[in-house]
């Protein structure tokens, strides 16, 4: 049995990045900048983690058309490795393979309310977040 599964919050270091690649697939990348903590010599301190997000396809024009610079939204996915050669040396990489995005900043419409893309096409239109007043909002 094996288990690849990555959830992550995180705020986008600038918007997505949106290209067309083999037969017309859309595909988006973005980095997310996720911050955690540590303990050294027994005193909490911030860290902060760069990660490196690809969606495809339907989720691909969602994030591209919804995400932008310092906004806070949710992954779920699965890890993805590969490994490149430059100038003779080897370096492994990885990025997240995201199968499911939204918006978790309380100023973006409720997750419960559908405004999450997954693989394929969205059947709707979904109202740009800035189309919201926080009077609008459920919370």
């Amino acid at each position: 049995m094996s288990l690849n599964s990555v959830n992550l919050i995180g705020r986008l270091t600038k918007d997505v990045e949106l290209k067309t690649v083999g037969e017309g697939i859309k595909k988006g990348t973005f980095t997310l900048a996720v911050s955690r903590s540590y303990v050294s010599k027994g005193e909490e301190k911030p860290k902060c983690d760069f990660i490196p997000v690809v969606v495809w396809r339907g989720t691909a024009d969602f994030a591209a058309k919804y995400f932008s610079k310092g906004m806070q939204v949710y992954v779920s996915g699965s890890i993805e490795t590969y490994q490149t050669e430059k100038d003779g040396e080897k370096r492994n990489g990885f990025q997240i393979n995201a199968k499911e995005v939204g918006f978790a900043d309380s100023k973006h419409p409720s997750n419960n309310s559908g405004n999450t893309a997954t693989g394929g096409d969205l059947p709707f239109d979904l109202p740009a977040p800035s189309d919201f007043a926080d009077d609008d909002l459920p919370f």
